[in-house]
């Protein structure tokens, strides 16, 4: 007889072995303690307990939510990191985007634009209309186009008297009105819209002396001082700046000869018609002086200026003049005047050097460049005309 044997667990701790013979008949035979108690049997369809990373404890445990597989609806990331794409649907019951209705999104000039639900699907992002804002909000490369300007620009314009000022954009993205420029060039225009025409360069002080003088005309030197030599050479002094004339001179000392720079207008005319004015002021017996000043005083003012002195030059009967605009005549008295400059007072001296310092000083202290004169005359009475800066 041949035995075949299989050996099984026994609650007691034993084991029992089937016999089989060639007949197929069996019986069990104790085969003696068992090697593995009860309590160590895995279920069936247990895997082995020494599987790599699983021990007792954890065969059965159930899989924590943290290990199951995320549905495909869902993005992992960090809490409120996703944004949907500007197609994105916006579902609806049905899933899709609802027909007609619009969401907010970023247009391509980063402006917020609105995605328009059409088809299922929401369209491009289309920019909005343009603001006054400083922005270029519909994306076409131009800041508040569709308004005057743009918030915040600025830019050049012309003055009402046609100069260029300067403007800058309003609140409302309107042109603020053009300010004129705050100084005067030296043009002969009025670029302030003061009605004033090259103020601060309407006069000013030449610092100079009779050896300077005397070469732009021979006759003016420290010994003749004053005259129609003086004049003309003043004149041509002041003549190579901004100004186009001058007078004086109104200090002088030594080889020191101060004078006032002026813009005016030269006019020539004739001793003949200067006389018909004043008549000692023929050219003859007086060329320069108190007559010439109130001739030439009075022909200015008949052409529409304020004033004027010279000859600042003179040749064959006519008389080179200038008449000014920039300027006021104003009443004094040589008693006053004889205060800034004691000779001036009317006996001593009623027209010269003296008098010529005396009046300058008189009219820089009311806040003027200079001035000449007299230009008008009679006893104590004194009339100057002061230069305007």
């Amino acid at each position: 007889m041949v035995l075949a044997g299989t050996t099984f667990g026994c609650a007691n701790g034993r084991s029992m072995v089937e016999v089989r013979d060639d007949t197929g008949q069996s019986e069990d035979v104790d085969a003696g303690e068992s090697a593995f108690p009860d309590a160590f049997f895995a279920p069936i369809d247990a895997p082995p307990i020494d599987a790599p990373g699983l021990d007792a404890a954890s065969v059965d445990a159930p899989i924590p939510d943290a290990a199951r597989p995320m549905p495909d609806a869902f993005v992992m990331g960090p809490p409120d990191a996703f944004v949907a794409p500007v197609d994105a649907r916006v579902p609806d019951a049905a899933g899709a985007c609802v027909e007609g209705s619009s969401v907010a999104c970023a247009s391509s000039c980063m402006t917020t634009g609105t995605a328009l639900c059409s088809g299922g699907r929401l369209g491009s992002c289309t920019p909005p209309m343009e603001r006054c804002n400083g922005v270029d909000d519909d994306c076409d490369g131009a800041r508040d186009d569709g308004f005057e300007c743009s918030l915040g620009g600025s830019g050049t314009c012309t003055t009402s008297c046609g100069s260029t000022g300067f403007r800058t954009c309003s609140s409302s993205c309107t042109w603020n009105t053009c300010a004129p420029p705050a100084l005067e060039i030296c043009n002969g225009a009025d670029e302030t819209c003061d009605g004033n025409v090259d103020e601060t360069f309407r006069a000013r002080f030449g610092f100079t002396s009779y050896t300077e003088l005397s070469a732009r005309h021979a006759g003016c030197n420290a010994i003749s001082r004053i005259g129609p030599d003086c004049n003309a050479a003043i004149h041509r002094y002041c003549g190579d700046g901004c100004t186009n004339s001058g007078f004086g001179p109104v200090e002088n000392s030594g080889d020191v000869a101060n004078v006032a720079c002026v813009i005016g207008e030269v006019r020539t005319v004739s001793f003949a018609t200067l006389s018909s004015i004043q008549g000692p002021c023929d050219g003859v017996g007086e060329v320069s002086g108190p007559n010439c000043n109130a001739a030439i005083h009075r022909y200015c003012g008949s052409e529409g200026f304020v004033s004027g002195f010279g000859p600042v030059e003179n040749a064959s009967g006519n008389a080179s003049l200038t008449c000014v605009r920039s300027a006021e005549v104003r009443a004094t008295t040589y008693t006053e005047l004889s205060s800034f400059l004691a000779p001036c007072d009317g006996f001593t001296e009623r027209w010269g050097s003296a008098c010529n310092a005396a009046i300058s000083r008189y009219c820089g202290s009311l806040g003027f460049t200079s001035g000449f004169g007299p230009v008008e005359n009679s006893g104590d009475t004194a009339y100057v005309t002061c230069i305007r800066p």
